[in-house]
């Protein structure tokens, strides 16, 4: 198995190369061009690949293939930022796509966070709940007008990222930080995050109506 040292050097490189990438391309409008007349580069496609990545994350996980799960992970985590960038540097913004990303982020980290509850490695209650927040929060997006994620559901996704990565890393390699109380405090105030972020969105959006 890789050491610590090498998978997060290749985790960075994931990053790295995601965002040198993306931004050297759409920072042209030649750049951009092409991203529009391929389909396989638009924002949703890229959101709707992500949607069963984290199923498959979990499937080499449970074979035994925990390298290939964290950089498999890394990978479709750092489309996160590519589908946005480029939907904003493109003029590819969509109605769609408000809602389509944050399913797709969803789907990439709950799998992962109820097979860990499931191992018992975080707590069975903050997870559920954290999952119900999520799914009343996506399904508000049904009803109210304001559609995109606000700072307090970009946080929790950072967050949550950071405690899959800080378990995937600990097994790998055992890290003194990585214990059962800062995982589930970083889990709490996750789960704090989603509901906030949820409140925000009811309280401040506008209720759609029947009309279009």
């Amino acid at each position: 198995m890789p050491s610590l040292l090498v998978l997060a050097t290749a985790v960075l490189g994931i990053l790295a190369a995601e965002r040198l990438l993306v931004l050297r391309v759409t920072a042209s409008p030649n750049g951009c061009a092409w991203l529009r007349r391929h389909r396989l580069f638009h924002p949703n496609t890229i959101s709707l690949l992500r949607l069963p990545m984290g199923l498959v994350t979990v499937a080499l996980w449970r074979a035994g293939a925990v390298p290939a799960a964290i950089l498999w992970f890394a990978f479709w985590m750092s489309t996160d930022l590519t589908d946005g960038t480029i939907a904003r540097r493109c003029g590819l913004q969509t109605d769609s796509g408000k809602w389509l990303d944050p399913l797709s982020d969803k789907c990439m980290y709950i799998p992962p966070l109820i097979m860990l509850a499931a191992q018992g490695i975080l707590g069975h209650t903050w997870v559920a709940a954290l999952v119900l927040i999520d799914l009343v929060g996506q399904a508000s997006r049904l009803f109210v007008q304001r559609t995109a994620a606000n700072w307090f559901g970009k946080a929790k996704t950072a967050l949550l990222t950071v405690i899959l990565a800080l378990t995937a890393f600990d097994r790998v390699e055992p890290l003194p930080f990585a214990t059962g109380f800062v995982l589930q405090t970083l889990l709490t105030v996750a789960t704090l995050l989603a509901a906030l972020s949820v409140a925000g969105k009811l309280r401040t959006g506008e209720w759609r109506t029947g009309r279009r």
